[in-house]
């Protein structure tokens, strides 16, 4: 969506993000979350609020009661029938795709991965593209099905300099222990993050990274500090209340019996995930920093095993990469 460098159709933009809004609520109770891969019996830690407010620009919506039971897994889809070991071969055609309606060509939403050097042995490699492709098509695929936002299904690979940045609200990094942002990414992310763009960075893990992190973000907003976001946020409860702790470990931590992933680095006696927010003058959270955490895992290997997706990526995984798209669309 052109939701930033066209100061001259923020107006309508803001009616397209109130509607699409209603267009999700209306969508989860019509739809009762019965959508193939999901069945409404049983229950489950997955569940939508029983009754929500959301504000925009001085509106409010207040739900009713959602009387539908919460959806519970009787199986579940490996749509890439590829997602084995660790460097999988990914076909696209092995998952579901769709038609853009030309009327919503240039109101769809989009996937947006940020490609960007690494320092150490990521450097040739490519950090950028852990879990990728998998990943974006899984989570694509899901935000078309549970609701009613127009979706890109191929999502999108661009670096901070491409000048397309301007045309997306939604960025997201992956595996940013090392990244390293040259002068004029920082520059664009900036002026991208001011004007009203959002990024979500996950899976880093461990207080060395994490002070690898704050030192590139620091180049971005050198006045800046980061807040860490409280579990009354609405990141955590604006259509789902994620129940449990907010934390997704990789499907290769999990096989060994853990919720961190070591090899990151010594915990040094923090294991907990946090979600560290920047924001602007006027406190709108612009950058979302989901520290000892791999949501995109949950994604990326939602049909490997029925128990990791069960615990991770209908408990975790999907609900709050739902939230938050919402929370960017309506904020």
């Amino acid at each position: 969506m052109k939701l930033i460098n066209r100061s001259a159709s923020t107006t309508r933009h803001q009616v397209w993000a109130w509607f699409l809004v209603v267009l999700v609520f209306a969508a989860f109770f019509q739809l009762g979350f019965n959508y193939p891969n999901f069945t409404s019996s049983g229950s489950s830690s997955f569940q939508i609020k029983a009754s929500a407010s959301v504000t925009t620009k001085g509106m409010r919506s207040e739900l009713g009661n959602n009387h539908g039971n919460t959806p519970s897994i009787s199986g579940f889809q490996d749509f890439s029938r590829q997602q084995r070991g660790r460097r999988p071969t990914s076909d696209r055609d092995s998952y579901p795709n769709w038609e853009i309606d030309n009327q919503f060509k240039e109101d769809v939403f989009t996937f947006v991965r940020i490609q960007y050097d690494s320092t150490g042995r990521g450097r040739r490699g490519g950090q950028w593209s852990n879990d990728y492709p998998d990943c974006d098509w899984n989570f694509s695929v899901r935000l078309h099905e549970l609701t009613s936002m127009k979706v890109d299904p191929n999502g999108k690979v661009i670096r901070l300099t491409d000048p397309n940045l301007f045309d997306h609200p939604f960025i997201y990094f992956s595996n940013i222990n090392r990244m390293n942002l040259s002068e004029p990414e920082v520059a664009e992310l900036r002026k991208y993050l001011l004007k009203g763009g959002f990024m979500m960075a996950d899976d880093f893990w461990a207080p060395d990274s994490w002070k690898h992190v704050y030192r590139e973000m620091k180049r971005v907003f050198p006045d800046l500090e980061p807040r860490e976001l409280a579990r009354d946020h609405e990141i955590f409860n604006i259509v789902y209340d994620i129940q449990g702790v907010p934390q997704v470990p990789s499907i290769f931590a999990w096989n060994q019996g853990s919720t961190f992933e070591y090899w990151h680095g010594d915990p040094e006696g923090d294991e907990a995930p946090h979600f560290w927010g920047f924001f602007d003058k006027n406190d709108r959270l612009m950058a979302l920093l989901c520290h000892n955490n791999d949501i995109g895992d949950g994604w990326e290997r939602e049909g490997e095993n029925q128990e990791y997706f069960k615990t991770y990526s209908e408990r975790v995984s999907y609900p709050l990469g739902i939230n938050i798209v919402t929370y960017v669309m309506t904020h």
